[in-house]
């Protein structure tokens, strides 16, 4: 009987040193995920950022590039945000994107707006924001 009690007292004592240790390492684990889930959803956000701030520019510099195509100024910021456009639109519409510039530079405000109306929902949908939660 005292073997039987001894054998007890030492499982316990076991036990009771490991579950700190335990509980720590299960702590951190769980503080590990914690922390990258929120790196991903940082890098999702200044992803949407970056591109929220391109398109802006760009529908921006469109309208100001039809009105003011002389000023050097304007024409090299709309060429700077039409290119950085090619970066985050998806392939498929790369031919739209092109046939607004097209037209803008052919001051062709009827076809430019209308091609710009094709391309918003793409545009609206690069630039929401879109946070998945991990299964």
């Amino acid at each position: 009987m005292e073997t039987n009690s001894e054998i007890i007292l030492v499982v316990l004592s076991l036990i009771a040193a490991l579950t700190p240790s335990v509980t720590v390492w299960l702590n951190n684990r769980h503080q590990l995920k914690i922390k990258e889930l929120e790196l991903k959803e940082r890098i999702l956000m200044n992803d949407i950022l970056y591109k929220r701030k391109i398109v802006k520019k760009y529908l921006a510099y469109v309208g100001l590039f039809l009105d003011n195509s002389a000023d050097n100024n304007i024409s090299h910021k709309y060429h700077e945000y039409y290119s950085l456009m090619y970066s985050i639109i998806p392939k498929e519409y790369i031919p739209v994107l092109e046939d607004i510039h097209h037209f803008a530079v052919s001051r062709d405000r009827l076809n430019t707006y209308s091609a710009l109306e094709e391309l918003a929902p793409v545009l609206s949908n690069l630039t929401a924001l879109q946070l998945q939660l991990p299964l």
